[in-house]
Order: structure tokens, then C-alpha cells, then sequence
């Protein structure tokens, strides 16, 4: 898989990959409009002729609660090609990143190395669930017609081809992707769109304050307890919860194996609260939380507040 756009370059560079060798792998006559990057395992990946018609093995879409509280999800999906190879395309959807933030994939795949090829990938994309194909393809062509630059045809057609047919107008698949994220996100993001000078392994301060209802106060508490250190207990219904360093990550900690730390968790009577500084760290959070927790929470709410907002109430 290639660096995502906004990732440490691992030529060592300390620039984000977009503006390294990100940049200088764009075809000629593709300046500024190159959004993604795809690779494969063999190198450049064919177009699968027919692979709308070639059975779904599985397919994932957007974890519901982390796209509307983030605007960031991945969806994927993997086919069953004549030959009996498995050919997968995963999708990193992030609208403060122009909707299609990267595409990466792999052709030729036995049950195995998909199953691994997921192990390494899924834990460092934004959070995602298996669904439907249709579902799969709603998200990504609402966010490729959100893409303000579009993406090389001879890049991303490999895996556009393996989704289900786009249905409808640009203008109609945007109106539905938009249509499922809250518009007091949209105007968040609106106003604080990815800037190109923001060092790699950082991100623009959005509060992201996310509140559950919980059903079972001491349940919910007893699996948190069990999970550390991904969740460090630090008082009586309070956590936090921290990962190790993503590879490449600026911060001197990641040096000496130190953990980052992604938000902090407080449960109180029915209620749990979940607290991150940036849209992709809250992203990380809930599909963590959902993932440990099941249906013992549900997202009621979110606030978003933003260093605008942070000088309004100063």
C-alpha cells in the first residue's frame, strides 16, 4: 500500500508523501490533479474486464458513527476473479481531504494473503465494517464526485472497475453521501480544510466530543478495565486511550517506543463521553470503542469545536 497523501514520505524526507514522492510519481500532464496513489503486488495492476459480474466475496463500508462524527471511513471490496484468485480494492474516504482521499489494492490474492494483506491494513485505515457492495459503492462514488480534481484514469480505474456501477449523476451520488453526514460537520469542514504546510503526523485542533448511551454502567467499565493499555484507567469511569506511534510519526516519543495518546473516555450514570483533539484521532477513537463495546453504546451526539470557535470563547 502506498503512504496516504498526508503521511510522513518514507524516503525520510520529514515532508508529507503528497509533497515528496508522492509528487514525483505523477504521470506527465497530471500536475496538481493526482489524488491517490494505487499499487499491487506485482506492480501495475490491469483492469479486470467483467468484474462487475464476478461474484463479492465481502465488501466494507464506512463505520456508521465514525463517518458522522468524522467524515472519514474506508470502504472495500473484494471479488472472486474466473480464475479463482481474489482481487480487492479498499477506498480511504475523508471529506476534509476532497471526499477520495487514496485508493490501494491488490490483484491475483489467494483467502491468505487477503487475510493478511487485511491484518496490516485495516488497523492504520479509517474505521470500517463489512456490508453490502451497493453500500460500498454509494460511499465512494459520492466521495469521487466530491473529489475537486479527480484522479488518472489509468490509476484509479483498476479499482473503480471491481465496484458495482455508479447509479445516477456526479451531482445526485454527492447529494447522497452528503445527505448521511451531519451539516454541522459539513460546515466544520468547510472551514477548516486540509492545509499543505501542516507537518506529517499532525492535523488542524478539532475538538471532537462524542456522547453514547450506555446500557450497562459496570459492563461497559469491566471491558474498558480489561483493554488496557489501549484504554489506561485513570480515575473511576475515566480512561484514556492511547496506540502506539504510527510509523514515520514526528514526535520524538515515537523514537523510544512511547504511546500517543488519542482522547480520553469518561463514563458517568448512562452516559459515555469520548473526547479527541483532531477529526482523524476521533475517527480512531469511536471505531476502537465500537469495536471493544459493541451494542452496549450508541452515538447520540457530537460536538465539534474548532480553533475558530476555541477564539470566540476566549
Amino acid at each position: 500500500m502506498a503512504p496516504a497523501r498526508n503521511a510522513p514520505c518514507p524516503c525520510g524526507s520529514g515532508k508529507k508523501y503528497k509533497k515528496c514522492c508522492g509528487a514525483k510519481s505523477r504521470p506527465v500532464g497530471s500536475k496538481d490533479v493526482t489524488k491517490a496513489y494505487v499499487t499491487n503486488i506485482k506492480g501495475t495492476p490491469t483492469v479486470p474486464v467483467g468484474a462487475r459480474e464476478w461474484p463479492v466475496h465481502r465488501a466494507y463500508v464506512p463505520l456508521e458513527d465514525a463517518w458522522k462524527a468524522t467524515g472519514m471511513g474506508t470502504a472495500g471490496i473484494v471479488r472472486v476473479g474466473p480464475e479463482g484468485m481474489l482481487h480487492a480494492a479498499w477506498f480511504w474516504l475523508d471529506l476534509r481531504d476532497g471526499g477520495l482521499a487514496n485508493i490501494f489494492g491488490k490483484q491475483g490474492l489467494t483467502e491468505k494473503q487477503l487475510g493478511d494483506f487485511e491484518k496490516k491494513i485495516l488497523p492504520d485505515v479509517p474505521p470500517c465494517v463489512q456490508g453490502s457492495a451497493d453500500d460500498a459503492a454509494l460511499y465512494v462514488w459520492g466521495a469521487h464526485a466530491m473529489s475537486p480534481h479527480g484522479f488518472p484514469p489509468g490509476l484509479s480505474e483498476p479499482y473503480l472497475a471491481l465496484l458495482p456501477a455508479p447509479r445516477g449523476t456526479p451531482a445526485s451520488m454527492k447529494k447522497r453521501l452528503l445527505g448521511m453526514t451531519p451539516p454541522e460537520l459539513q460546515r466544520v469542514i468547510r472551514r477548516n480544510p486540509v492545509p499543505d504546510d501542516v507537518p506529517a503526523g499532525k492535523d488542524v485542533v478539532i475538538i471532537t466530543r462524542m456522547t453514547f448511551a450506555v446500557r450497562d454502567q459496570a459492563r461497559v467499565k469491566g471491558v474498558l478495565d480489561g483493554c488496557s493499555p489501549d484504554f489506561a484507567r485513570n480515575g473511576d469511569g475515566r480512561y484514556t486511550r492511547t496506540r502506539p506511534y504510527p510509523k514515520g510519526h514526528t514526535s520524538p516519543l515515537a523514537l523510544f517506543g512511547g504511546r500517543q495518546i488519542v482522547g480520553d473516555v469518561t463514563i458517568e450514570g448512562s452516559r459515555l463521553v469520548a473526547e479527541a483533539r483532531t477529526l482523524s484521532l476521533a475517527a480512531g477513537l469511536v471505531g476502537k470503542l465500537e469495536s471493544a463495546l459493541g451494542d452496549m453504546i450508541a452515538l447520540e451526539s457530537t460536538e465539534w469545536t474548532d480553533q475558530e470557535a476555541l477564539l470566540q470563547q476566549t
